[in-house]
């Protein structure tokens, strides 16, 4: 067993942090990588349970600690009823709908990244909503870099999170299909 499957076995069962260098060796990334990354990154700690992360749209948020739900608002079940409803350790009010739920060593925000670039996502008001779960833990942490930042990375660190993001949107394609069926 790697030193990183460890840690993250550590960081979903003991809510503990999960450290750059495990956050590397998770995304076969480079040592070093995530020091460079930090300065570009708005670093938000301890971001309470349930918490809307308004901010990380447009954006990838690297998580480190805890986890984030994509919740898809449903605008015409939301308007007809308020009652609330926990199902599978999640609990929300009727209307909304748990996409997915990311743990730490993930980035989240990769489509609307992208594709806000050329101006392709789809209306603001139907894209998920980043919202703090409680799955593992009370809080989290997340490095958020906006495209302003990205587009000022230097080419070899764009380079290396770019493969790190295909591999991560690949992986999140093979959890989607598997899931259909």
């Amino acid at each position: 067993v790697q030193s990183y499957q460890w840690a993250y076995r550590n960081t979903c069962t003991l809510f503990v942090r999960l450290e750059e260098r495990h956050f590397e060796e998770m995304n076969n990334l480079r040592a070093g990588v995530m020091s460079e990354l930090k300065p570009h990154c708005f670093v938000m700690v301890e971001l309470p349970k349930w918490d809307k992360v308004e901010i990380a749209y447009g954006s990838l948020c690297f998580i480190l600690r805890g986890s984030v739900s994509l919740v898809q608002i449903l605008p015409q079940a939301y308007q007809s009823t308020r009652a609330s409803i926990t199902t599978g350790g999640f609990s929300f009010r009727e209307g909304k709908r748990l996409r997915r739920r990311y743990p730490p060593g993930h980035v989240v925000g990769k489509v609307t990244f992208f594709l806000a670039k050329s101006d392709r996502v789809m209306d603001k008001q139907l894209a998920p909503q980043i919202v703090v779960s409680s799955k593992y833990g009370d809080s989290t942490e997340l490095w958020v870099l906006k495209r302003s930042s990205w587009d000022s990375l230097p080419a070899s660190l764009k380079a290396e999170l770019t493969t790190m993001l295909c591999e991560q949107l690949a992986d999140d394609a093979q959890h989607a299909s598997l899931q259909e069926h």
